[in-house]
C-alpha cells in the first residue's frame, strides 16, 4: 500500500476516484494550467487519474497533495513521474497547485518533501525538472530547492512545440543544499520534516 509523504504542513497521498471533481475544478482553469496551453475537459482529468493512479511501479505519477489536517480536500497535486530526458531515463518532479493556494510555500514543501523520498526511498541518482520558460513561479520554486539549469528541451504536444527549461538535482547537491543553514523553511521544522506514515 502507498505511503503518505507528510511534512509540518502537507500530507502527499494516492490520488482516489473521489478526487475527480476537486482535480477538474483546477485543472480546467486556464490561468492554472496556462503552462499546459490548454485547460483540460473533464475526461481529460478522468484519463489523467486512471493514468496516476496505475502506474506500473505506484510510487511514480502525482499525489493528491493535501494540507495535513484535511486529507480529504485537495489543493493540489504533486508527484515523481517516470521522464526520459536527452535520452535517459530519468525521474522528474512534477506539480500543479489550485490557484487559491498559490504563494504560499506549498509547492517548496511538497517539492523537497518528493525530493527527499525520491533520494532516500526511491534510489535516484538525479532528479530533473522540466518547467515552461514563462513559468516563472515554478522556476522560483525550482530554484529554492537548488535545482540547477541543465539545458533545453522540446515537447511536442498536442499539435504544439513547447520548449521547456530543465532543471536537476543530484542526491549529493540536494542534500547538502537540504541542511545548509538558511531562511528555507524546513529549517524550522527540524527533525519532523518528511516523516513517512502509513495509509490507512
Amino acid at each position: 500500500m502507498l505511503n503518505h509523504l507528510v511534512s509540518p504542513r502537507l500530507v502527499l497521498r494516492k490520488l482516489e476516484e473521489s478526487d475527480l471533481d476537486a482535480l477538474c475544478s483546477f485543472m480546467g482553469d486556464i490561468g492554472v494550467m496556462y503552462a499546459w496551453g490548454y485547460a483540460f475537459t473533464r475526461e481529460d482529468v478522468r484519463a489523467w487519474l486512471e493514468r496516476m493512479r496505475n502506474y506500473p511501479n505506484q510510487e511514480h505519477g502525482y499525489r493528491a497533495l493535501c494540507l495535513r489536517d484535511q486529507e480529504d480536500i485537495l489543493i493540489g497535486q504533486a508527484g515523481i513521474l517516470p521522464k526520459t530526458v536527452f535520452g535517459k531515463d530519468s525521474l522528474e518532479l512534477g506539480y500543479i497547485l489550485d490557484k487559491r493556494f498559490w504563494h504560499m510555500g506549498y509547492a517548496t514543501e511538497a517539492g523537497a518533501l518528493l525530493l527527499d523520498h525520491a533520494f532516500d526511498h526511491l534510489g535516484a541518482g538525479e532528479v530533473y525538472t522540466l518547467i515552461r520558460p514563462m513559468n516563472a513561479s515554478s522556476l522560483a520554486v525550482a530554484t529554492r530547492l537548488g535545482m540547477r539549469p541543465h539545458g533545453e528541451i522540446v515537447i511536442h504536444h498536442r499539435g504544439q512545440d513547447m520548449p521547456h527549461t530543465v532543471l536537476v538535482t543530484d542526491r549529493t547537491s540536494w542534500k547538502r543544499w537540504r541542511t545548509r543553514p538558511g531562511p528555507l523553511f524546513w529549517t524550522s521544522f527540524g527533525r519532523h520534516f518528511g516523516k513517512k506514515e502509513d495509509t490507512h
